[in-house]
């Protein structure tokens, strides 16, 4: 064991600060990132010494949004229908383009704890119409329980079938 690389910290390309917690080999350490999930994953110091050490919850969706350790987004390269969902909300609620283009998307926001993947995945799971979510004509809406609602979030968005609210 390296004793002499443990504690060793910088900052990786996207500059999340991360700290080798553990050495069991140059092609095995364990790094820890320095923010409020402290997320820990394996790497090799190859990757350490060049940054090159993804952070899964660092915000780089959308520069807000970040996808967490917890459930994945793709399975066999396709993305999930949750990860969909969750990707499409916030490209409603933090991208310019759109936001210029569709203005009903202006104002519309994300609450804090939809911010993170794992957060979002867990709340569509436990939706009434979950199992129907696969079906291309299930989306999760913001402003279907309360009109003119602006915020995406847990108590405030609801899993709709989009013939629902077109009638």
């Amino acid at each position: 064991m390296n004793k002499i690389s443990i504690g060793l910290t910088k900052q990786n390309n996207k500059g999340c600060e991360m700290t080798i917690v553990e050495y069991n080999g140059y092609d095995d350490i364990v790094v820890q990132f320095n923010d409020k999930y402290k997320c820990k994953v394996h790497s090799k110091m190859c990757h350490f010494n060049s940054g090159n050490i993804k952070n899964p919850y660092a915000p780089n969706v959308y520069g807000k949004g970040c996808i967490g350790n917890k459930y994945v987004c793709k399975i066999n390269g396709k993305e999930t229908k949750e990860y969909k969902e969750w990707h499409s909300m916030l490209m409603r609620c933090f991208d310019p383009k759109l936001k210029e283009y569709r203005v009903t998307y202006e104002d519309v926001i994300c609450c804090e704890d939809w911010l993170l993947f794992d957060n979002f995945y867990e709340w569509i799971h436990q939706q009434e119409n979950y199992n129907k979510v696969k079906e291309l004509s299930w989306a999760v809406d913001k402003d279907i329980l309360y009109k003119d609602n602006k915020k995406n979030g847990g108590l405030l968005s609801k899993l709709y079938k989009l013939s629902v609210k077109y009638q």
